[in-house]
């Protein structure tokens, strides 16, 4: 990713994964066969994974909820262990701050969710206190790489498919669908139509330089809510936000290129907010499961 034509190939497959090879070199003016070796190298390095990212709204996922854990420190590694375990969980990290881990849910209910809650979590040993944030508007970072296996949609095995390879040939997926590469393509495009996902090029950040990831939590003056959430969703450091219920009244998710830069986003920009009263900085520490969000840069 050290040239200007690598960044604008990367840019185009954030828009489109599934855009051709040979669209590609026309768009970016290099050959056909120098844009299949870069994105192979690329792709077999790790730095970028292009991958089916679905809205967990349209497929029997509508309630996000963030837990925030309090836990004995000797069970550390066992509570995370059990969280990934379970297939509502998407993602879960070890923070610095007032809790320990944070994790990112999706139910098809409130009923799941209290379900999860009085079953399951309250049954992992180690768990001293926790909080929950349910949110409520996403305003950034919708979609997301959710677990395949529990989306409720007919399409359930090509978009498992896409996630593993969003650039596997309609050929190739007609054969392990057992259907006809054309109906595989039709369906991709009215998945991709229907606003049901995206076929995305996803940077991992901290082979990227974006080394630090932070969580912040906001309290706002609730006449400034939609003003905050649109001020921080138009800040490139802002991968993801949302306004939510509970302790907070707004959660954003945050890459830098290290500490220096995430204290100026809080001092400069944050604190600097109309309608801010307070925020509360979890920095991740390790990313035991899930890449917090489907768009890595």
């Amino acid at each position: 990713m050290n040239t200007a034509w690598h960044k604008q190939l990367i840019e185009l497959l954030q828009k489109d994964g599934r855009r051709s090879s040979q669209k590609l070199a026309r768009e970016i003016g290099v050959s056909h066969s120098t844009v299949q070796r870069t994105i192979r190298k690329l792709v077999g390095e790790g730095r970028l994974r292009i991958a089916a990212v679905v809205d967990p709204a349209r497929v029997g996922f509508p309630i996000e909820v963030v837990a925030l854990l309090s836990v004995d420190q000797s069970r550390l590694d066992w509570v995370m262990a059990e969280l990934v375990r379970s297939p509502n969980v998407n993602s879960v990290s070890h923070v610095a701050g007032r809790f320990d881990i944070l994790a990112f849910m999706r139910f098809s209910s409130f009923d799941k969710l209290s379900q999860f809650f009085r079953q399951e979590l309250a049954n992992i040993a180690g768990i001293k206190n926790s909080e929950t944030l349910i949110c409520l508007d996403t305003r950034k970072g919708r979609y997301a790489l959710l677990k395949h296996t529990i989306l409720e949609t007919p399409y359930r095995k090509l978009i498992g498919l896409l996630q593993d390879d969003g650039r596997r040939n309609s050929e190739v997926l007609a054969t392990e669908l057992k259907v006809s590469p054309s109906t595989v393509q039709r369906t991709i495009h009215k998945l991709i139509s229907d606003g049901v996902l995206r076929i995305s090029a996803l940077v991992d950040a901290d082979k990227a330089g974006l080394k630090v990831s932070a969580v912040i939590c906001v309290d706002v003056e609730q006449n400034k809510w939609d003003q905050v959430v649109e001020g921080l969703a138009k800040q490139p450091a802002v991968r993801y936000v949302s306004k939510t219920a509970g302790s907070s009244d707004v959660l954003a998710f945050t890459r830098f290129r290290g500490n220096a830069e995430l204290t100026e986003f809080l001092e400069k920009v944050v604190a600097k907010m109309v309608g801010v009263r307070n925020s509360e900085t979890f920095v991740v520490l390790d990313f035991q499961y899930g890449s917090m969000y489907a768009d890595w840069t």
